[in-house]
């Protein structure tokens, strides 16, 4: 019985670590700096073997991070498996916001590839978990997704509504330049949805704001806008400065040179707009037949002008079949029955965690109670034990204590009365070194001791190790928290410590005047004073 309550814990424990288990810090690390340097997240990101990712909701956080990463970066992705297992590991988390991303990213791919319902589809689903977050940056992100689907499929209305959408989310976050690209996005609306006024305000309005925050893409697409509105009313004269000057951009396409020539040839500059014809004309699309059409039509070709409309009429019906093959509202009813589902599934996988949670509930508060009844007796009697123990201990500790104390005074007392002899024998020497009474024996032996003392520096470092040995490695402790000291800095310190009276020290020091070691131990004492060490007052000690 008892092996298999322990085994229980055992996997009840394991479960719960394993649930608990935070992300890999490198993801962590990406995640953190794509805001601001999506180019050094992509790079964190590459240098991942995504076959080493062993866990689910790591692979789910790469997969996100490394779709998310490319676009920000610019590439274009239209391959979705690998943001799939982001979008569909998230649906199942409660991780809303990384399911939003998930999403989004998800429809971005779609739209790179083309599959506009998929896309809307996505791009739905992530705005209507931003609303339910109340994320309103991504409430603006995730309307600018739908808008430009709607745009690409020339769904004018809906792509109106949602440029409007992005737009007043962006004007309450006062977020730039976000709010200066969707004034641009939502001018370009209101010119597909035929508002042509509104338009044109809205990109002069943006171009007074270029004029204090100067952007030369949003300068090239507030007048490209202008200059396609102005065409649309029929105003090719005003029109042409906005088309001459986009066309001069790094930014200009053929359809920006179709419409500057188009203005040309509505303004009877035949020769400049036969000029645009005939250098776009190998681009064989919509808008250079259109053009070629026109101003054939002007010159009075009207052979070329059939053939470049009939041309024209090819292109347009099959940019029209696309569009009835595009059925976006079809998209729209499966979104709603896709999310149904998932609030099905979502409702059935409630019940079943909350049938787990209680069946692992009451098995935990059983093995809780049955450890505390089992223990108790015994745990009361160890406690009574380990008092009486730790009495015991405390006792024992203040006597060791005390011995130890004892015992380092008795060896200081030891090794200071080894020295008593040495330390006479130099007061005598120094007394008497000038006196021809003194005996040239004692006075060669005594300068011996002194030179091994002061010159020899094994000796020096021997001394050292008998006093770390017999002082608690006091000599180790003052090099250690006073690093910068001079050398004889060191062996005054070191013969204090051994007890060493001043004349002593001189003669070790090789100073002529005992002011000399007065001021120094001084000076050593302020050092000491100075420092952070917690032992200050123990080397002050031998000091004094």
């Amino acid at each position: 019985m008892r092996h298999t309550l322990h085994i229980i814990i055992i996997i009840t424990m394991a479960c719960l670590a394993a649930c608990s288990r935070h992300y890999d810090r490198r993801l962590i690390t990406a995640e953190s700096v794509m805001t601001e340097h999506p180019d050094s997240a992509l790079a964190i990101l590459q240098a991942i073997d995504s076959t080493s990712i062993s866990s689910e909701k790591d692979r789910a956080l790469f997969a996100l991070l490394m779709t998310q990463a490319l676009d920000k970066n610019h590439i274009n992705v239209t391959d979705d498996s690998l943001i799939t297992i982001a979008a569909d590991y998230y649906s199942h988390q409660d991780d809303r916001h990384r399911d939003m991303l998930a999403h989004y990213y998800l429809g971005r791919v779609h739209f790179n590839a083309a599959d506009y319902p998929r896309s809307l589809l996505s791009m739905h689903n992530a705005h209507e978990t931003a609303t339910d977050i109340n994320d309103k940056f991504w409430c603006a992100m995730t309307a600018k997704g739908c808008a430009a689907v709607y745009n690409a499929t020339f769904k004018t209305t809906e792509a109106l509504i949602y440029s409007h959408i992005e737009y007043d989310f962006f004007a309450a976050l006062k977020l730039q330049p976000y709010l200066d690209q969707s004034m641009s996005e939502l001018a370009q609306a209101h010119l597909y949805y035929g508002d042509y006024d509104r338009s044109i305000d809205l990109s002069r309005q943006l171009l007074d704001t270029l004029a204090i925050r100067p952007d030369k893409t949003l300068e090239y697409e507030a007048k490209k806008n202008i200059g396609q509105t102005l065409i649309e009313q029929d105003k090719y004269t005003e029109a042409v400065p906005y088309l001459e000057y986009i066309c001069k951009t790094d930014m200009a396409s053929s359809q920006d040179s179709s419409f500057l020539g188009l203005v040309y040839s509505r303004t009877g500059q035949l020769e400049k707009a036969q000029k645009i014809s005939d250098a776009i004309e190998a681009h064989k699309d919509l808008h250079s037949y259109y053009l070629k059409y026109d101003v054939s039509k002007a010159n009075g070709s009207l052979t070329d002008a059939l053939t470049a409309l009939k041309s024209y009429d090819s292109i347009a019906s099959l940019n029209l079949n696309e569009r009835i093959k595009t059925d976006l509202g079809t998209s729209v009813i499966g979104y709603y029955s896709y999310k149904n589902k998932l609030i099905e599934n979502d409702i059935q996988l409630a019940k079943f965690r909350m049938i787990i949670i209680l069946i692992i509930g009451v098995i935990v508060l059983t093995i809780i109670v049955y450890i505390a009844l089992r223990y108790y007796r015994k745990q009361k009697r160890q406690i009574s034990e380990s008092m009486l123990i730790a009495e015991n201990m405390k006792e024992i500790l203040t006597l060791k204590e005390h011995e130890c104390s004892a015992a380092q005074h008795s060896i200081r007392e030891l090794i200071n009365t080894k020295f008593d002899l040495f330390d006479n024998l130099f007061k005598a020497y120094y007394e008497s070194q000038h006196s021809t009474s003194a005996k040239k024996h004692i006075s060669n032996e005594v300068q011996r001791i002194i030179d091994t003392l002061s010159s020899d520096s094994s000796t020096a470092l021997q001394l050292e190790q008998d006093i770390d040995e017999h002082c608690s490695g006091i000599m180790s402790h003052f090099r250690h928290d006073m690093p910068n000291l001079k050398v004889a800095d060191y062996r005054l310190f070191l013969y204090s410590v051994l007890g060493f009276s001043t004349t002593a020290i001189s003669l070790f020091l090789k100073v002529d005047k005992i002011n000399s070691v007065y001021d120094r131990k001084k000076r050593l004492k302020i050092k000491i004073k100075q420092s952070e060490s917690g032992r200050k007052d123990e080397y002050l000690q031998y000091l004094n």
